[in-house]
């Protein structure tokens, strides 16, 4: 069996997680527990002995996400041609990314503000492919991130809400 939905569930599940959903065919867990970091870190651990799954998880509580869709965080954004707007999570402070707005040199990715541990950018199509701001990231900040398009957050507080 591979890496499903189904497989996703029952790692959190076997880790202590209660009411676990998949919310998106993305990876996106919603569940809740008494320490949901401990869980994230259980279920982290079965995926990698079960599946060779490293990678790294991002734990924000639904007040959390709750707080920075109330700070519109897309309100001063460019607009210009835009594919997607994005939120890129990091394990720690983005303080090493210093100068914004950041924009790759096809400009097809643009990083216009930071806010600690928290990114916000847009992406444009360029031929046939647009920009990825996660690895742009973690290039700059040389640690692992994680980048969904800001309206998985959004369908994730709207199912959640």
């Amino acid at each position: 069996m591979g890496l499903t939905r189904a497989v996703l569930i029952d790692a959190f599940e076997r880790s202590g997680g209660q009411d676990v959903a998949s919310v998106l065919a993305t990876g996106n867990i919603a569940f809740n527990a008494a320490d949901e970091v401990a869980v994230a870190g259980e279920a982290s651990l079965w995926l990698l002995t079960h599946f060779g799954l490293d990678e790294p998880m991002f734990v924000h509580s639904l007040d959390q996400l709750l707080a920075v869709a109330d700070s519109d965080p897309f309100a001063f954004a460019p607009s210009d041609n835009i594919y997607e707007q994005c939120i890129t999570f990091a394990e720690t402070a983005l303080s090493g990314v210093r100068r914004l707005p950041i924009e790759s040199k096809r400009r097809d990715v643009c990083v216009f503000q930071i806010v600690a541990k928290e990114a916000f950018s847009v992406t444009r199509m360029i031929g046939s492919r647009c920009g990825t701001p996660g690895l742009m990231l973690e290039k700059l900040s040389g640690q692992r991130v994680t980048t969904p398009n800001w309206k998985t957050v959004l369908r994730l507080l709207d199912k959640e809400a």
